[in-house]
């Protein structure tokens, strides 16, 4: 299992994070980190086909212009000087290093490692109380601050990254042990089997690789699922609700992208300054297909290749700004960092950047998603925790419960405006956000007609 096919047999779990059609099997380069882009993009399929066939006829050939090859060099080293200056990492060693193995008393991956050798070995229908021993592994992992998963990221695009299906397997015992829980009102161990589904999820926080920050996305989802699911069946103490609300405080800059693209800049330089075989293996695992070994040989000897790696490296820097961004500025300024197109690739001799690069108007979408299913969450616990204190009565508005809420009531991510709270008429209540189409819904989930999607939210009905 290499780096594009670390998450093969998860490809259901994956469909949501990816927003790919749930009809269509996944393939292999759909997992890549550098294709998170539209599936409907197929000119770039092409594209390494179509280079071959030019390469083949000798045509599409530019001259060597004198001096141009010395002078990109010394532009590329500069960018890979202030990238250093910066503190940030350029080799992939120095991207090891910042992946940093936390103090063994306060390191978890020792106790999942053991917890995901129990969830392989046991059958996978059994019922939950012959599965106890993954889950007070679980349990107790979560009592670990910190977390180094032991993958080599020096192998750069063929590291391997096992224990993400594992993540997948366990986040899902943990949320039917949570909801199972609550069903039997025992809800100190439910609100537990959630509060490990959300450390389960950050323990990929400080895993600097766009595949793992999609995992831990989408592992959170579940635990925010069993959190909806379980407030459903019964109430919690104050106690419990704090306890999870404490979880949750610093959730937002965990599920960042910024250490993410900081790990695909690192992978893009080692795959530029590779040898032209390293390049041809790169594009192929990255979906291009075969690259002619007649056309690598051209694109370097004509500076084409030195020109493309400095324009990927831009690229990057302004994408570890952007995602550095507060939403919803971040979603603008992402919308408008455009990954060249199979044309653009081709005029403007940027082949390599057109298929390695990450897209980021697809995924930094997701994380606004996520950040805003945490401010939903955290909300939802303090109007819990509201109820608790008056008797079980609902607030009017949310402005009541911003005493619950350490910087007030959150903002939606989507429009930058206080998320939406209503207290339904049959009972109970609803907070959403307006979700990725920007456009407020009423707290509908369901997209509707002529809308791309519905509003992101949490509706509990007691």
């Amino acid at each position: 299992m290499d780096r594009q096919l670390a998450l093969s047999g998860e490809r259901g779990y994956l469909r949501s994070a990816l927003g790919l059609n749930p009809q269509r099997d996944l393939t292999p380069s759909d997992l890549s980190p550098q294709r998170m882009k539209p599936r409907t993009d197929f000119k770039l399929l092409r594209l390494a086909a179509f280079l071959l066939a030019l390469a083949l006829a000798g045509c599409g050939r530019t001259k060597t212009v004198p001096g141009v090859t010395g002078s990109q060099a010394a532009a590329i080293s500069n960018r890979l000087a202030a990238v250093t200056a910066a503190g940030e990492p350029v080799t992939l060693e120095q991207l090891s290093r910042i992946y940093e193995v936390p103090p063994a008393d306060q390191d978890a991956a020792p106790l999942y490692a053991r917890a995901f050798a129990a969830a392989r070995a046991a059958d996978s229908k059994a019922p939950l109380a012959d599965k106890k021993e993954v889950l007070d592994l679980l349990l107790k992992a979560a009592e670990h601050p910190g977390c180094r998963y032991p993958v080599e990221l020096t192998n750069g695009q063929k590291a391997l990254f096992h224990h993400l299906s594992d993540i997948k397997r366990c986040a899902g015992l943990l949320r039917s042990e949570a909801t199972n829980r609550a069903a039997l009102r025992q809800t100190d161990a439910a609100s537990k089997a959630i509060l490990a589904g959300i450390r389960l999820a950050r323990s990929l926080d400080q895993e600097p690789v766009l595949i793992s920050k999609l995992v831990e996305i989408a592992t959170l989802e579940r635990a925010f699922d069993a959190l909806e699911e379980s407030l459903n069946q019964t109430a919690f103490s104050n106690a419990e609700l704090s306890r999870l609300m404490l979880a949750l405080g610093d959730a937002e800059s965990g599920v960042g992208f910024r250490r993410a693209m900081l790990g695909e800049r690192a992978n893009l330089v080692a795959q530029f300054q590779s040898s032209d075989e390293g390049l041809a293996e790169a594009m192929a695992m990255s979906g291009g297909g075969a690259t002619a070994p007649t056309f690598l040989g051209s694109y370097r000897s004509d500076g084409h290749l030195e020109g493309d790696f400095a324009f990927a490296l831009d690229f990057m820097s302004n994408l570890v700004a952007v995602v550095a961004l507060p939403f919803p500025e971040a979603l603008d300024a992402a919308a408008g960092l455009q990954v060249p197109d199979a044309q653009a690739a081709l005029q403007g001799k940027l082949v390599f950047s057109a298929m390695l690069l990450p897209r980021p108007a697809t995924f930094v979408p997701k994380g606004a998603a996520t950040v805003a299913r945490v401010r939903i969450a955290r909300t939802v616990l303090a109007v819990e925790l509201y109820r608790g204190k008056h008797g079980g009565s609902l607030p009017e508005t949310l402005a009541e419960v911003s005493a619950e809420l350490s910087d007030g009531v959150p903002k939606d991510p989507f429009d930058g405006q206080p998320l939406r709270y209503r207290r339904a008429a049959a009972g109970g209540y609803e907070v959403w956000s307006v979700g990725p189409d920007r456009k407020d819904d009423g707290g509908a989930k369901e997209p509707s007609e002529g809308k791309a999607g519905g509003d992101l939210g949490v509706r509990i009905a007691r």
